[in-house]
């Protein structure tokens, strides 16, 4: 299968709602996923589900929630094979990726992408410090295209952890590395 479209990457961190629109907008997306845990924000009321879906809706983009099949905070099990993740919840999310449940949720991501212009959001501002990195790897494994969206004109296209190699359809992260994060 060769997808020749991409999909995006967002965090809502501190934002505005306004910003987050603008960011949105103009990547020209028209679906969000969000793929927190759990989709509320004490800290940005905004963001949470229902006030979230109602500002998208009257921007006319579409929201749907991943559940837990793309959802982070997850516990990494004991026999953890992603051991260059220094983060116990990425190990967590890294194990979770090889679950159907996963691929099932990936699935259903790469379906809604293929029908129009796509985003995944959750909460961290950059993708480094969020398991958007690895929902990332596991799409361009798959022959998507990604673009994380930093601002409303700075994008950046994904490319695999230098953590991560690849088996057969699997990624693990067990790659040691000290290299440094280019933030620009």
């Amino acid at each position: 299968m060769t997808i020749t479209h991409a999909l995006f990457t967002l965090g809502h961190s501190n934002r505005s709602t306004g910003s987050l629109l603008e960011i949105i907008c103009n990547a020209q997306v028209s679906c969000v996923v969000d793929v927190r845990a759990v989709p509320h924000s004490t800290r940005c009321p905004q963001f949470s589900q229902d006030t979230l879906r109602s500002a998208l809706n009257a921007a006319q983009v579409t929201y749907h929630w991943a559940g837990r099949a793309l959802g982070g905070r997850r516990s990494a099990r004991p026999d953890s094979l992603h051991e260059a993740l220094q983060d116990a919840a990425s190990r967590g999310f890294a194990d979770h990726m090889d679950t159907p449940e996963f691929a099932r949720g990936i699935a259903q991501l790469l379906n809604l992408a293929q029908r129009e212009p796509t985003a995944i959001l959750c909460a961290e501002h950059m993708p480094e410090h969020c398991h958007r990195r690895l929902i990332a790897d596991a799409l361009v494994l798959r022959g998507m295209r990604v673009i994380h969206l930093l601002a409303a004109k700075l994008q950046r296209e994904h490319v695999l952890s230098a953590e991560v190699r690849r088996e057969s359809t699997t990624l693990i992260y067990d790659r040691h590395t000290t290299r440094r994060l280019d933030l620009q």
